[in-house]
C-alpha cells in the first residue's frame, strides 16, 4: 500500500474530530436527559405525598395563611438581617490615606468643572450679546414718580363718581 497523502491524512484528522465531538455532543445530551428524568420523578413523588384536599380543607388553608404569613414574614426578616449581616462583613473598606485622596480628587475636579462651566457661560454670554445685540440696561419706567412721595391733590373731596 502507498503513502497517504497530506490531504488524506489531514480528512483523517477532521473526520476523528468531528467523530469525538459527536460523542461528547451524545453524553452531554445523556446527561441532559437523565437530569430531567430525575426532576420529574421528584415531581412526581411530591404530587404523590401530597394528597389533594377536599373543597373544605381548601377553603381552611386559604383562611389560614394569614396567621402562617406573620410567622413565616417575621422568619423571613430576621434571615434578611442576618443576610445582611453577612454581606456587611465581606465588605472591603479603603484605608484612611486612599479615602482622602479619593475625597481630595473630588474637591479638585468640582472646582475644576464649576470654574470651567462659568467661564463657558461668561463667554457664551459675551457671544450671545454680540450676535443678538441685546441690551442689558433697566427699562424706563413711563410712570414719574415723585422722590418726597404720594401727593394727595384734595383730601377732602368726597369718593364716589367722578362725570
Amino acid at each position: 500500500m502507498g503513502k497517504k497523502s497530506k490531504k488524506d491524512k489531514k480528512r483523517a484528522m477532521r473526520r476523528e474530530r468531528a467523530k469525538q465531538r459527536d460523542r461528547t455532543g451524545e453524553v452531554e445530551q445523556q446527561i441532559e436527559d437523565q437530569e430531567e428524568a430525575a426532576e420529574e420523578a421528584v415531581e412526581q413523588t411530591q404530587k404523590a405525598a401530597a394528597p389533594e384536599p377536599a373543597p373544605r380543607e381548601r377553603k381552611a388553608a386559604r383562611a389560614a395563611p394569614r396567621e402562617i404569613d406573620r410567622d413565616n414574614s417575621w422568619e423571613r426578616t430576621k434571615a434578611f438581617f442576618r443576610e445582611v449581616d453577612i454581606e456587611r462583613k465581606k465588605i472591603n473598606w479603603p484605608a484612611i490615606d486612599e479615602t482622602w485622596r479619593s475625597t481630595w480628587v473630588t474637591v479638585f475636579v468640582i472646582l475644576f468643572l464649576s470654574f470651567f462651566m462659568g467661564l463657558a457661560s461668561w463667554g457664551f454670554q459675551g457671544v450671545s450679546e454680540r450676535l443678538f445685540r441685546v441690551e442689558t440696561l433697566a427699562p424706563t419706567s413711563p410712570v414719574q414718580t415723585n422722590p418726597a412721595g404720594p401727593v394727595d391733590v384734595n383730601p377732602t373731596a368726597p369718593l364716589g363718581d367722578d362725570f
